[in-house]
């Protein structure tokens, strides 16, 4: 599944580029929360550094219709 190009971009305007992870070989790591009989790679993920973008990117979420 490929997120929506809006949804990518409203996330790189909040996120330093390091905090974003978008290729499969980095995804890898996250398609597990330690139940590893149900795997799945999720499209990406973001790792917000402070309270506001959080705050921020939840917005996004709410706005793009995007479960978080």
């Amino acid at each position: 599944m490929i997120a929506d190009p809006r949804f990518l971009s409203g996330l790189r305007s909040i996120l330093v580029s390091d905090s974003l992870v978008e290729t499969q070989e980095e995804l890898g790591a996250y398609e597990c929360d330690g139940l590893s009989a149900h795997l799945t790679t999720p499209m990406l993920v973001d790792l917000p550094e402070t309270v506001e973008q959080v705050r921020q990117i939840l917005k996004l979420c709410y706005q793009q219709i995007s479960p978080v």
